[in-house]
């Protein structure tokens, strides 16, 4: 360890580690899966000090894929590299970090959660910076020998007159249950939202298929959720604790580790939405007769609903060519006018009940009405459906 039982103890709020029975209670019941939050869990001089470096000192990066958007520091690990002149800048941030890998702290999160030794060599923390617009798509942490997963929260303590951030503001940490007890796949919708709290800490075992969690779009304008993300990993060769087969227990329940096979598998096993998938013959000739123009009975139903511009043969010919070679077409105004004009109107008005054309941001299940659910995974090819047997709304 990095520092003494009695200097890492300082770093914490008085009365911390003798709550360690009551808030195992918690984090045992909590759902959708197992996690504790923590509040105030810092000295509060100490964060103040953690939260100045951070503003001041450290340099951002822009991240961003196709599930994120956020600014990032570097690992924190790092800090022990660093030039002594360097180091001599982030006095609190060095502080924090090795208070939080202590054997004190250490002990304190393995007794809550029961997750077993944690190594303390292996530090995995860095700094981020969500501001507007930034976000966090669903995902389970599940990478390499992660064990528990914790987020410690700095926002500005004056936000919002002091009065802490608003639900409006958005950046809430969302937390998914399991679509069912017989699926590892994340439900549509989280049944637990967590506001970015000043000197609150998070934290929950990393495990696949169930710890299914978000960080929903910040939205306040100029508001900054400020925090710090990191990992307990299980113990390292040489330290206690450690076991060749130590992750296995990982994977005693069958889970699945990542969204995209939780969703290939759901998709495999379920075939759930419209008919059973039929596989075509491995050899087929297709061959095209060429367009047909439509007859007048035809033209006389679609034109209620489409432009008749588009049932003209010669439309229908470059429309059906263009097809064939991009396997992807665009086609604008394809809506007569009267009925584009009257679905337009009806989309706004449903958009204004469901309060869509405000700042805010909609509630989860928004749109949800009638017979009308979300389905899919959050991430991957989520839409609406009707209830109903397959193919009963054709």
């Amino acid at each position: 360890a990095r520092v003494s039982t009695l200097d890492a103890r300082a770093c914490f709020r008085p009365g911390l580690f003798d709550d360690v029975d009551a808030l195992a209670k918690e984090f045992a019941s909590a759902q959708p899966f197992s996690h504790c939050c923590v509040a105030p869990f810092c000295s509060e001089d100490l964060l103040h000090g953690v939260r100045k470096e951070m503003l001041e000192r450290l340099h951002f990066t822009q991240k961003e894929t196709d599930i994120f958007k956020y600014h990032q520091s570097g690992d924190l690990a790092n800090l022990d590299g660093l030039p002594a002149a360097e180091k001599q800048q982030l006095p609190c941030l060095q502080k924090l970090r090795d208070a939080i890998y202590s054997q004190e702290f250490r002990d304190f999160v393995s007794k809550v959660t029961g997750c077993g030794p944690l190594s303390g060599s292996r530090t995995d923390m860095s700094t981020n910076r969500y501001k507007q617009r930034d976000h966090l798509l669903l995902h389970d942490d599940v990478i390499g020998d992660r064990r528990v997963s914790y987020i410690i929260y700095l926002p500005d303590p004056e936000i919002n007159d002091g009065n802490g951030w608003a639900p409006q503001d958005g950046g809430h940490l969302e937390l998914y249950p399991r679509e069912s007890k017989e699926s590892w796949a994340p439900a549509v919708n989280p049944t637990r939202r967590l506001a970015p709290r000043w000197n609150q800490i998070v934290f929950f075992t990393v495990l696949p298929g169930q710890s299914h969690h978000s960080v929903e779009e910040v939205a306040g304008m100029g508001k900054e959720r400020l925090s710090i993300q990191g990992w307990f990993h299980f113990p390292q060769p040489g330290e206690p604790g450690y076991s060749p087969d130590q992750m296995s227990q990982l994977w005693s329940a069958g889970a699945v580790s990542t969204l995209s096979q939780i969703e290939a598998k759901r998709q495999r096993e379920a075939g759930s939405v419209g008919d059973a998938f039929v596989q075509y013959p491995e050899q087929q000739t297709i061959e095209s007769s060429g367009c047909v123009e439509p007859s007048d009975d035809d033209k006389q139903l679609l034109t209620r609903f489409m432009n008749s511009s588009y049932l003209k043969l010669s439309v229908m010919t470059r429309v059906a060519d263009e097809f064939a070679e991009k396997s992807h077409i665009q086609l604008a105004q394809f809506l007569n006018n009267d009925v584009a004009a009257r679905l337009g109107d009806a989309l706004k008005a449903i958009d204004a009940h469901d309060a869509m054309t405000g700042t805010d941001i909609p509630p989860h299940g928004t749109g949800e009405r009638g017979r009308w659910h979300a389905f899919g995974s959050p991430v991957i090819r989520r839409f609406m459906r009707m209830d109903g047997p397959a193919m009963a709304n054709a």
